[in-house]
């Protein structure tokens, strides 16, 4: 069995664009926090986790809600947890999409149940002024929030098409191409994507169920996902280059009003 190898983003640092390639797999991901949060050293609330090992790869990408307690908590704990649920998954046998969405949603509700606790536990500064303790009381009390993509590929020996699983809930971007380079219809068709549809610490999921596309390698052969910090790349049409990616986070790093940016390719191959 190959080894395997597993990534986490530091919400209170910066990731530079950056590869990791196996056997199979070519992944360029970064991140950047906020301009605000790089200003006064605040963390940044997206959230970005894949694991690897040679024959599969799973990861999930995490928007933490700004208006909700402490986002950043909220997408570090469902970052953490789809990503064992992505490693459990065998998706040849997981079953059909609507399975698989009710299998993701009690996953989300037993989750919210272990991170209210922790939520409730979390201190608020103490020398938080009376006025901002007030407020971050009231946000406590309704839990914290996230939005969340997330995904496996499994390749297989012997020319076999590999098998695809992608889910979210929330804005993030997703964007497929086929072996040709042709952009993938269907994915996140209209009212797919939406900010009130997302994880909640204290009601699991809010608006809808998660959406889930299943597929093989013969749909879908490469990815690109991304946070709203980058909705300039929402014209992209074809598979970005290195280059494309490094610019577009220079620009966002440019921005002292920028939002959180985290952004994640991912391409693979049959292996014969």
């Amino acid at each position: 069995m190959n080894e395997r190898f597993t990534y986490r983003t530091n919400p209170h640092t910066d990731a530079e664009l950056r590869q990791y390639r196996d056997a199979s797999f070519l992944c360029r991901y970064g991140a950047l926090r906020s301009g605000e949060a790089r200003q006064y050293g605040e963390p940044g609330q997206d959230y970005l986790t894949f694991a690897a090992d040679g024959q599969a790869f799973w990861f999930v990408m995490c928007d933490g809600v700004g208006l909700s307690f402490r986002g950043e908590l909220a997408a570090q704990l469902l970052g953490d947890s789809l990503l064992n649920w992505g490693a459990e998954l065998e998706l040849a046998r997981a079953g059909s999409e609507a399975e698989l969405a009710a299998s993701l949603t009690e996953r989300l509700q037993q989750l919210s149940e272990r991170a209210c606790r922790e939520v409730g536990q979390s201190p608020i500064p103490e020398d938080a002024p009376p006025m901002l303790r007030e407020v971050l009381e009231e946000k406590r009390s309704s839990g914290s929030e996230a939005m969340f993509v997330c995904g496996k590929v499994e390749c297989h020996p012997g020319g076999r098409d590999s098998n695809v699983l992608l889910a979210w809930m929330g804005d993030l971007r997703v964007k497929g191409w086929d072996s040709e380079g042709r952009p993938l219809d269907g994915l996140q068709a209209e009212g797919q994507r939406c900010t009130g549809m997302r994880w909640s610490s204290h009601q699991g999921t809010k608006g809808v169920q998660p959406f889930v596309w299943l597929g093989t390698s013969r749909m879908l052969r490469s990815l690109l996902i991304y946070t709203d910090g980058l909705s300039e790349m929402d014209g992209i049409v074809s598979f970005p280059e290195h280059e494309t990616l490094q610019n577009v986070m220079n620009h966002s790093k440019e921005r002292a009003d920028g939002d959180d940016a985290t952004v994640m390719t991912l391409s693979w191959q049959v292996t014969e």
